[in-house]
This record gives C-alpha cells, structure tokens and sequence, in this order.
C-alpha cells in the first residue's frame, strides 16, 4: 500500500491519505493510524522549516497466530 503524508514544519504528520490501499479496509485503516505517530525531519527551504507531501509505502508482514 501507499500512503501520501503531509509533514507539517515541526516534523509532525499532520495528515494521511490512502493513495492504493491493501484491498482490506482495517489495514489501510491501521497504516494510516501508525503513521500519524511517525516523526521526520522538516523540509527546509530558504533556511526555513517548512510542510511538505510525500508518498511512503507501508507493507505489512501477518504472521500465523500464537495459541
């Protein structure tokens, strides 16, 4: 799956769009909950911090459950 992020200048996501999803509603949902918490660096620009888009693939690995 990919997902388009918007940085905000204090390195914080601020906001999360599926652009391909991984055909399961509750993963795409459970991706773009987890990346709300991730932190990047600022796009700089003029020597300035600044928001900026990019787009990151998320893959999930399931393993056989333990019991």
């Amino acid at each position: 799956m990919r997902l388009r992020l918007t940085v905000d200048p204090s390195g914080a996501v601020s906001d999360v769009t599926v652009v391909s999803g991984s055909g399961l509603a509750i993963l795409d949902e459970a991706a773009a909950t987890a990346v709300l918490g991730w932190r990047f660096l600022p796009a700089i620009r003029d020597g300035s911090a600044v928001a900026a888009e990019l787009e990151v693939p998320v893959t999930f690995r399931l393993e056989p459950g333990r019991g």
